[in-house]
């Protein structure tokens, strides 16, 4: 029978079956987590990131090359400077580097070593290597791209 055939080729025993079930099971319940955690944090945020700021208005100076950010899921300080660019319109190339993906040697070979996320390159300022911690990001696009500091008092304090 070919069924059994591929069972025993590619499962192997059904120990394999019930790993198999497990990983799955394991899968689901961080998706769960993952959607709990990020709808917790929106809530908490009070909508940021959800509209553009009145600071990116029409006036506002724009990069002329996509500002490249490297960023995982997870992370609230990546989720803020993320909020801050959807806040700033500010177009921008995400590469995802979360812990154990090849991007990471990629950041460290740029950086010097060090693969901290959030990590943002501005290709538009000669002067600017790069940046990773999120509040010289947010100080940073703000001063570069928008026409004044962040109306939140929070992080008026961090971006003036």
């Amino acid at each position: 029978n070919i069924l059994e055939f591929l069972d025993e080729t590619f499962l192997r025993s059904s120990e394999s079956v019930a790993q198999n079930n497990e990983l799955e099971e394991s899968s689901q319940l961080l998706l769960v987590k993952d959607e709990i955690t990020n709808k917790l944090a929106s809530t908490l945020r009070w909508g940021r990131g959800s509209k553009c700021a009145a600071a990116a208005g029409q006036a506002a100076p724009r990069p002329s090359k996509l500002l490249i950010l490297y960023s995982y899921e997870g992370n609230q300080f990546c989720r803020l400077v993320r909020e801050v660019l959807t806040e700033l319109s500010i177009s921008y190339e995400l590469r995802s580097c979360g812990k154990g993906s090849p991007r990471r040697e990629e950041l460290a070979s740029i950086t010097g070593g060090s693969s901290q996320c959030p990590t943002l390159l501005d290709p538009n300022n000669a002067d600017l290597e790069y940046l990773q911690d999120s509040a010289d990001i947010i100080t940073y696009l703000y001063k570069q791209y928008a026409l004044w500091t962040p109306p939140n008092q929070a992080l008026r304090s961090i971006s003036s």
